[in-house]
C-alpha cells in the first residue's frame, strides 16, 4: 500500500497555474485531490491551495468545498483584491522602500470568505503547512495531524494561510496568539519555498516504509530562458543593501525549490516520484502581477504543459489512483 504524498510549491499568483494542473488530475481521475493523497504539503500559495482542497463542505463534511477549478478561480476573482495598494499607503510606504508592498486586509478578507472559522483540525487530508517564525528564528510547521491530537496546535485555517503566504517585503509578518505566547510568522517560502522533502521527512519520522511512498511535486512555473530572466554580474556588482532587497527573495525561493527537486530526484525512484513543472513562456514570474494580460498568460502556459505533458500527467493519475 503506497502512501501517497502532494506537495506544493509557492509562487504567488503563479499559483495558478498548480490550481490549473491540480483540476486536470481531478478531471482524468474523477476524484477530489482531497481523496487521492494521504498528505497535503504547501508553502505559501501552495499552503493556500492545500488548505482550500481540503476544507470540509458545509453541508456534507465528508466531501470538500472547493475543488481545484474553484481556486483558480480564486485567484481570477480575488487576486486584485490580495495584492492591491492604495495610493495612501504606496506614499506611506514610499513605494515599498519602508513598508510592506501591500496592506494585509485584502488577503485577510479573502481568506476569511473562504475558510470562515473552519480549523485546521478539520481538513479532509492531513496537511503540513509551512511558515518561519522572525520571532523565535526557527521553523515553523502547522500540521493537521497535531491539530486533532492536541488543540494547542489547532487554528484557524484562515490564519495558517495568512502565515504561510505573508512573504516578506509584499505582507506584513502574521501575529499569532496562541497558550499566552506570540509568534511573529512569515511565508514558509524563506526555508522551504518547495517543501516536499519537509513532508517526506514528516512521514519517514511517523513510521511509514520509505519504500512504500509515493511523490507528486507541483511547481508554480520557472522561466523558459533563465539568462533572460536573470541578473547580469555588471548590476548585481553595484547592488547594495537596497539593490538586493528586491531579487533576493525571489533567488532564494527559486534556489530553494530547485535543491529540493535535485534531493527528491535522487532519494526516490522515477516510478514514485513525479515533478511537474511549467515552463514561463509567455507569462512573467512576478509574484504579484495580477493583469489581466499576465492571468491569461498563466493559464496559456499552464494548458500548454498540459497537452505537451499529457502522458506523463496520466502516470501521474494511473500511480496516485
Amino acid at each position: 500500500m503506497r502512501f501517497k504524498i502532494l506537495s506544493l510549491d509557492g509562487g504567488g499568483i503563479r499559483g495558478v497555474i498548480s490550481a490549473l494542473i491540480l483540476d486536470e488530475i481531478e478531471r482524468r481521475t474523477k476524484k477530489p485531490i482531497s481523496s487521492l493523497f494521504n498528505l497535503i504539503a504547501g508553502t505559501s500559495t501552495g499552503g493556500l491551495l492545500a488548505l482550500g482542497l481540503t476544507k470540509p463542505s458545509p453541508g456534507d463534511p465528508t466531501l470538500p468545498q472547493h475543488s481545484a477549478a474553484d481556486l483558480h478561480r480564486l485567484y481570477v476573482n480575488e487576486g486584485e483584491k490580495i495584492f492591491h495598494a492604495p495610493i495612501l499607503h504606496k506614499l506611506k510606504s514610499l513605494g515599498n522602500l519602508s513598508n510592506e508592498k501591500y496592506p494585509s486586509t485584502g488577503i485577510e478578507q479573502t481568506l476569511r470568505t473562504y475558510f470562515g472559522a473552519c480549523m485546521l483540525r478539520e481538513v479532509l487530508t492531513d496537511v503540513v503547512i509551512t511558515s518561519y517564525d522572525i520571532q523565535h528564528r526557527r521553523a515553523w510547521f502547522f500540521r493537521s495531524a497535531h491539530a486533532k491530537q492536541n488543540p494547542i496546535y489547532d487554528f484557524p485555517m484562515a490564519q495558517v494561510g495568512r502565515a504561510t503566504s505573508a512573504a516578506p517585503t509584499f505582507f506584513e509578518p502574521a501575529l499569532v496568539e496562541k497558550g499566552g505566547r506570540t509568534f511573529s510568522l512569515v511565508d514558509g517560502g524563506v526555508f522551504a519555498n518547495n517543501p516536499s522533502l519537509c513532508a517526506y521527512a514528516d512521514v519517514i519520522n511517523m513510521g511509514i516504509d520509505p519504500a512504500t511512498i509515493m511523490m507528486v511535486s507541483l511547481g508554480t512555473g520557472t522561466p523558459s530562458d533563465q539568462s533572460a530572466m536573470g541578473y547580469p554580474h555588471d548590476q548585481a556588482k553595484q547592488w547594495g543593501l537596497v539593490g538586493w532587497a528586491v531579487p533576493l527573495l525571489s533567488i532564494v525561493m527559486d534556489s530553494l525549490s530547485d535543491t529540493v527537486e535535485y534531493q527528491l530526484g535522487r532519494i526516490l525512484p522515477p516510478e514514485r516520484y513525479f515533478r511537474l513543472q511549467v515552463r514561463l513562456t509567455w507569462a512573467n514570474e512576478n509574484l504579484d502581477d495580477i493583469s489581466q494580460r499576465n492571468l491569461a498568460a498563466l493559464k496559456a502556459d499552464a494548458q500548454d504543459y498540459i497537452i505537451r505533458a499529457s502522458d506523463y500527467i496520466d502516470q501521474v493519475c494511473e500511480a496516485i489512483l
